[in-house]
């Protein structure tokens, strides 16, 4: 009996330390799953999403979009359906404000297309470009 009581409290400060470890862990790996909300004029910008109204037509290789909402869009995508079926997506960093339209040209042919557009808003005090879910169908003509 010449054994003190000093075993079980440092196994026990061992415990309490692998378990604040291990949550911190857990907390730095899934706080990269959780994503920053964008907000465009103080709203979340899926809602801001929803003032977009882009109505777009494709003739002879060009693509006339206009913006018939409320909601500036930053850029959009393309998603072209080609003959195959196969989805080719072009980018354009051209800005359309609210009330007016553009006109581009488009490099890749196709029998479908839709216009994703993308919005800038801020998180974190930064700004930051968001893309739509909302999509519109463009009239082939």
């Amino acid at each position: 009996m010449t054994k003190k009581g000093l075993s079980p409290v440092i196994a026990t400060l061992l415990l309490v330390a692998i378990v604040i470890s291990l949550s911190t862990i857990v907390f730095i790996w899934a706080r990269g799953f959780i994503k920053e909300a964008v907000q465009k004029n103080g709203m979340p910008a899926e809602q801001a999403c929803e003032g977009i109204n882009l109505v777009a037509t494709y003739s002879s290789g060009r693509l006339q979009i206009s913006n018939n909402g409320d909601v500036p869009v930053h850029k959009f995508t393309a998603s072209i359906k080609n003959e195959n079926g196969d989805i080719v997506p072009e980018d354009y960093d051209e800005a359309i404000v609210a009330g007016d339209s553009i006109d581009v040209s488009v490099s890749t042919a196709g029998i479908e297309m839709d216009v994703i557009p993308w919005i800038l808003g801020e998180s974190k005090g930064k700004k930051s470009i968001y893309k739509c879910v909302k999509t519109f169908a463009v009239d082939m003509g």
